[in-house]
């Protein structure tokens, strides 16, 4: 482990206590890691109405979706809506919805948002039925 040297072993220390000591401090950094990268993760739930089903929606999402490292889902409603739940760095989700309201433009009446924790539950972006 970089920027970590463990105490000279000296007799009255036993070396799997050292050993130990190390290997605690080495999964301390490890969660710290993991807990920095996941609160730049975000999970953003987005209702689309207006025009919004067949006029290409999903496809376009998913096109979109293609270019960015997101995860999550786009599915038409039965009440005429689009869902969008994606995943991913805030900055990366923000690109996708920014250029969803771009390429769907005059589609889209109104729109209803929710932040949410992420939840890591998505291997990919897909179009769900």
């Amino acid at each position: 482990m970089a920027g970590f040297t463990p105490p000279p072993i000296q007799d009255s220390v036993p070396r799997d206590a050292v050993m130990a000591h190390v290997q605690s401090h080495e999964e301390s950094q490890q969660d710290t890691a993991e807990i920095s990268h996941t609160s730049h993760l975000t999970r953003r739930q987005i209702h689309y109405a207006g025009n919004v089903q067949g006029v290409g929606f999903r496809f376009t999402v998913l096109q979109i979706a293609a270019d960015l490292d997101v995860r999550g889902y786009v599915r038409n409603l039965h009440d005429g809506r689009v869902l969008l739940v994606v995943e991913g760095r805030h900055e990366t989700a923000e690109t996708l919805i920014r250029a969803i309201a771009e390429r769907m433009e005059g589609y889209v009446a109104e729109t209803m948002d929710l932040t949410l924790p992420p939840t890591n539950e998505f291997s990919q972006f897909e179009i769900r039925r």
